[in-house]
């Protein structure tokens, strides 16, 4: 049966959503947040397909996550959880005794399946680690207005050094 708050009980005692909103932690409970999926159900359907085994399942989660991401308002979190498991599926070492099966025509450009190299595949990986935290960083940063490498030093994380490139202290002149 609906509340007034929006919610329904299910069959399990579980609380479920029924409408395009979330709540959104803060100090009113009359506050929402906008969201791209319809209702929990399908939130847990895309979760539960993602991480399945069968290319059939995964390839109907990233269907769907396209359609989230054409709403807008997809979180960074689910979008890089995406790209890493799409990653996977052109990754060797997880597709092992797999068919390319449906991933294959989950993207509409995509027209055939491409292994790729060690590398190729590391830098996706990494673009895709690198969104992850610049998209957590990045709601530091629009609260304070400081750069990047300020808010991810103030939320004490470390920046990587590229290339080998070693700590050098700085030389007063």
């Amino acid at each position: 049966m609906e509340s007034s708050s929006g919610f329904g009980e299910e069959e399990e005692g579980e609380p479920r959503f029924n409408d395009f909103y979330q709540e959104a932690p803060s100090s009113s409970s009359y506050s929402h947040k906008l969201v791209p999926w319809l209702s929990w159900d399908e939130w847990l359907f895309v979760k539960d397909c993602l991480f399945s085994n069968s290319p059939d399942s995964v390839a109907t989660a990233f269907r769907r996550i396209l359609a989230w991401r054409s709403r807008g308002c997809l979180p960074v979190a689910i979008e890089v959880t995406a790209s890493i498991i799409e990653i996977q599926q052109k990754d060797p070492h997880f597709r092992e005794n797999q068919s390319n099966g449906a991933y294959d025509n989950f993207r509409v450009d995509q027209t055939s399946y491409v292994l790729l190299s060690e590398d190729m595949l590391a830098m996706l990986y990494c673009m895709a680690i690198i969104r992850l935290v610049n998209g957590v960083v990045e709601k530091t940063r629009k609260k304070t207005e400081v750069s990047l490498a300020v808010a991810a030093d103030h939320s004490r994380n470390k920046r990587p050094y590229s290339c080998g490139q070693k700590p050098t202290k700085a030389t007063n002149a």
